[in-house]
């Protein structure tokens, strides 16, 4: 509870200075109201045991509880650990997939597969096969994907990640600038009650 409550504290104290602007950025993913006074970024790696964990357990929640009704607004970002030889390759197909509006079912997906590989080399067939899965115009993909059109984009999350000295790992949370250890909760719901107070008290301020 103590822990809880100081993060709660922390939030109020930076909310009601300031809501730092939320930097458009179309190759980006995000949902949905950009307005929002709640602002999640979230920095991922789609190798990542801790970020599938996440995806399973979070991601479906925090999307059709919160960000399906307008409640916060959400930016992706990628940041492929060095040491994940699938990582890179993976976001570089994610955001492909992101082009044409398939963000949420290819990641769904790539996370998944992730999973079942367990640490083997993903190639591109895989990658293709849920591009296949998802209905997204194969042509459009494997250029995307061979002429790694969105690479400088990976390379700046990772540059804005490194920039950020107090992260460690991924997935990596921030609501309204605040980085959020998920460690620290006792259990999920500690997460969403902690959005629910912040929702709950700009509503009355």
């Amino acid at each position: 509870m103590k822990i809880f409550t100081t993060l709660i504290l922390s939030f109020l104290l930076f909310s009601c200075s300031s809501i730092p602007e939320v930097k458009k950025d179309i190759v980006s993913p995000f949902y949905w109201d950009k307005n929002s006074s709640i602002q999640i970024k979230i920095y991922t790696d789609f190798e990542c045991p801790a970020c599938i964990v996440f995806e399973e357990k979070i991601w479906k929640e925090l999307f059709e509880k919160y960000a399906n009704n307008n409640k916060i607004w959400i930016t992706y970002k990628m940041f492929p650990l060095n040491f994940h030889k699938n990582a890179k390759d993976d976001a570089l197909s994610v955001l492909c997939s992101s082009k044409q509006w398939k963000f949420i079912e290819f990641s769904n997906k790539m996370y998944a597969l992730e999973k079942e590989k367990k640490w083997k080399s993903v190639n591109f067939d895989d990658r293709l096969q849920i591009a296949k899965d998802v209905n997204l115009n194969e042509t459009e993909f494997t250029t995307c994907v061979n002429e790694k059109h969105y690479l400088n984009k990976i390379e700046s999350d990772i540059k804005e990640w490194n920039d950020i000295d107090k992260i460690r790992g991924t997935p990596s949370i921030f609501i309204n600038g605040v980085l959020i250890d998920i460690s620290k909760f006792r259990d999920i719901e500690d997460f969403f009650k902690l959005i629910d107070n912040l929702t709950w008290t700009w509503k009355t301020n």
